[in-house]
Parts: C-alpha cells; sequence; structure tokens
C-alpha cells in the first residue's frame, strides 16, 4: 500500500498541472489538488498504484467540474460581480507553431482537450483514460480519433 507522503510527492506536480490545464487560474489549482489528494486518501481503503494517476486525475476533473457548477451559480446571481481578468490565450506562446496548436486547441470542444491532454501531455495509458472519463476502452479509442482529427482539421483552417 501507498503512503499517503509518497502518493503526493510522486504525484503533486501532475495533479496540479492538470488542475492547473482546465481551470487556467493557479489558486484554484492548487485547490483542487489538495483536495483531491484529501479525497483520494480520504475515500479509498486501498489504492492501486497501476491507476492511482488515472483516479487522482479523476478526481480533480470532478472537482473542477463541481467548481464550474458553483460559479455558474454565482453568475447568475445579479449581486455578484466577477472580474473576468485576462485569458490566459492571450499570453500565446511567440512561436508561430504552438500559437497555432494553441488556437486550434482552444477551439476545440473541452472534452477533445481533456482526452488529448491526458494522452499526450500526460501520457496516460487507454485504460487509464478510460478510468478518468469513466468511459469503455473502445470509447477512448474513438474519441481521441476524432479530437486528433478535429485538431488537424483546426490546424489546417488556421494555417
Amino acid at each position: 500500500m501507498i503512503s499517503f507522503k509518497n502518493m503526493y510527492q510522486k504525484y503533486e506536480r501532475d495533479v496540479f498541472r492538470f488542475a492547473y490545464w482546465l481551470c487556467r487560474n493557479a489558486h484554484d489549482a492548487e485547490d483542487i489538488s489538495s483536495e483531491t489528494f484529501v479525497r483520494a486518501w480520504a475515500g479509498s481503503g486501498r489504492l492501486n498504484a497501476q491507476t492511482l494517476k488515472g483516479y487522482l486525475f479523476k478526481i480533480a476533473r470532478n472537482l473542477w467540474l463541481d467548481q464550474l457548477k458553483q460559479k455558474k451559480r454565482k453568475l447568475s446571481d445579479p449581486d455578484v460581480i466577477t472580474d473576468p481578468g485576462q485569458n490566459p490565450e492571450e499570453y500565446a506562446l511567440g512561436n508561430e507553431t504552438a500559437e497555432l496548436v494553441q488556437n486550434a486547441l482552444a477551439d476545440l470542444r473541452s472534452s477533445d482537450r481533456h482526452i488529448l491532454f491526458l494522452r499526450f501531455t500526460e501520457e496516460l495509458s487507454y485504460r487509464e483514460i478510460a478510468d478518468c472519463l469513466g468511459l469503455s476502452m473502445a470509447a477512448v479509442k474513438v474519441a481521441l480519433h476524432r479530437a486528433k482529427k478535429r485538431l488537424g482539421k483546426r490546424i489546417k483552417e488556421e494555417s
């Protein structure tokens, strides 16, 4: 069995990076990351080291979705004033190719961005992605294939 300290040390950066990628806000990403580890440790009797990263990402994604729901409720309240801040996408990388890919990714559906991020940035296996997103392996393969096609199409349109 993995200890909390070992789990945290091994996956803290990955979970934070994933949470930041989802919400684009360092403070929110820290909150999501911290809560992810607390829930993983408190909610499961025995953690499987082989699927732990995907399990942590699933918790982080669910926390992010909960956060979005709360923000939508606040936005529907006319007494709440929010600061939209600057869009992180505005800080596009100097490299034209990276900017092109960033723009194409931004135009994709969030489900496409999530699956591409999990596969190519986090290098999760199809099984880990399936566990993280609650999909079958076949659905992951199809979704990943379609997301890559849509990304390629968007890049061609942008260039």
